[in-house]
């Protein structure tokens, strides 16, 4: 998996590409997707009370049948106001969970608790998907202050964002353009 930094960064990217106001002006907005490109690592609540934090990490709130489900109450708790809107709020709830999938497909996971990769086509199946080619480093959580950890982890971080904050960047740039050329 990768890190929240990661997760966030795709949001950020995503914020950028859809949005025409200023951050300091939509700060709302963004929290709102930087929190639902992340919400699939609320797997790790659950097994951080039980005191075993990876237990049901990579489980079903990493499929599709989540991302549909994330996408389905959020078009179901939209504005009234924005009911014309519908549509576009399932889509972008959709896209931003599904970001988290598609981040961590391309992440490196050895065998653990629930297999190797993601659930990706749950409910419809159990299997476990990873991509052959990755990306991204796994976050280790043993041994935090091993340099053996230490290491994996700013690696791991320092390509995360060499990856996505282009993106962000790109993203950024375009939503100016927009911004430009409409007044």
């Amino acid at each position: 998996m990768c890190t929240p930094v990661g997760h966030s960064l795709a949001g950020i990217a995503l914020f950028y590409a859809t949005g025409n106001k200023p951050l300091k002006e939509d700060t709302h907005r963004l929290g709102w997707f930087i929190l639902l490109a992340n919400l699939p690592d609320f797997d790790f609540i659950p097994g951080i009370l039980i005191g075993d934090p990876g237990r049901f990490h990579h489980g079903i709130s990493h499929s599709i049948g989540f991302v549909l489900l994330i996408a389905f109450m959020a078009w179901l708790w939209g504005k009234p106001a924005l009911a014309s809107n519908r549509f576009m709020i399932f889509n972008l709830s959709a896209l931003l969970v599904g970001s988290h999938l598609l981040i961590d497909w391309l992440t490196w996971d050895p065998p653990g608790y629930n297999g190797q990769g993601i659930p990706l086509l749950w409910p419809w199946s159990d299997a476990y998907f990873l991509s052959p080619i990755t990306t991204f480093n796994r976050v280790e959580r043993q041994d935090l202050l091993s340099y053996e950890t230490l290491s994996n982890n700013l690696t791991g971080l320092v390509i995360e964002i060499a990856v996505l904050l282009p993106f962000v960047l790109l993203a950024r740039w375009m939503m100016l353009q927009r911004n430009n050329a409409s007044g």
